[in-house]
């Protein structure tokens, strides 16, 4: 079974934070990291995450910042630098801001699907994201609700949009479920999250919507990774399910959006 963690962050120096750990754990065979640039105090930056998958080009997928507060061509230079897709989280307007449209329109060009955190901001000190003291509307809750995605879904049907913890946990899980409907290039990510959520969304929706992430530490994304290959056999009582949550919805997300870019080219 492929197994790829498709939501992880770098804390380089911070204890359990040692990609050794994820390479030689012989449970998961790739790694979304995803940058913050430094925006999330002591999170690793660009440079830093695509330094990483150099070091590790088969193991480690490197995700940007989206800085919504630079040039759209930010996205583009991304791409040449070899990075594979995106992060978005504290936006100054919610997701679906116009103004925000030349950033997804490039990302959507390139073939770089976005994982967007999802579920608010109320849950974040200015402690670990110092940027909120003078600017709180970055840390604003609205800004990052479920629904904020569905008319950027709607308008950039080739972009591969991942809502991170199945919408935002308990507060906005339900936003997260019905961004699915009529939108087939969106998926959920169920990092951070109870395993029952994900049981409860596999009864709604196919199990080709679902990445799996964690959240965490490295030791607790091997952890994770190996209890959810369990937990599918078990407790959900799908196999098939949980190779497509557990890596080949993953892969195959970074494949197609691969082909969308290639064919809009020509």
């Amino acid at each position: 079974m492929m197994v790829v963690d498709s939501h992880l962050h770098w804390f380089p120096g911070r204890e359990g934070h040692d990609p050794e750990i994820l390479v030689n754990s012989g449970v998961l065979n790739r790694a979304w990291i995803l940058s913050s640039n430094g925006v999330v105090t002591n999170q690793a930056t660009d440079e830093d995450v695509l330094n990483l998958h150099r070091k590790y080009p088969d193991f480690i997928v490197p995700f940007a910042w989206l800085d919504f507060e630079k040039s759209p061509q930010s996205i583009d230079d991304f791409h040449a630098q070899g990075f594979v897709g995106l992060k978005a989280q504290f936006p100054a307007h919610p997701y679906d801001y116009e103004g925000y449209f030349p950033f997804y329109e490039r990302a959507e060009r390139n073939g770089m699907p976005i994982v967007f955190h999802s579920g608010g901001g109320m849950q974040f000190s200015y402690e670990l994201v110092p940027l909120g003291r003078d600017h709180p509307e970055r840390l604003a809750a609205k800004h990052m609700a479920p629904m904020t995605l569905d008319l950027v879904a709607k308008t950039f049907r080739g972009l591969k949009i991942i809502a991170a913890h199945m919408g935002g946990w308990s507060q906005t899980y339900g936003e997260g479920i019905a961004l699915l409907n009529n939108n087939p290039n969106t998926y959920l990510d169920n990092s951070a999250c109870h395993p029952e959520m994900l049981r409860e969304a596999l009864k709604a929706k196919s199990a080709s919507r679902f990445l799996n992430g964690s959240d965490g530490s490295y030791p607790q994304a091997v952890e994770r990774a190996a209890f959810f290959q369990g937990y599918f056999k078990y407790v959900i009582g799908d196999v098939k399910a949980g190779e497509l949550v557990m890596g080949g919805n993953a892969e195959r997300i970074l494949e197609e959006a691969r082909a969308f870019a290639s064919s809009a080219s020509k």
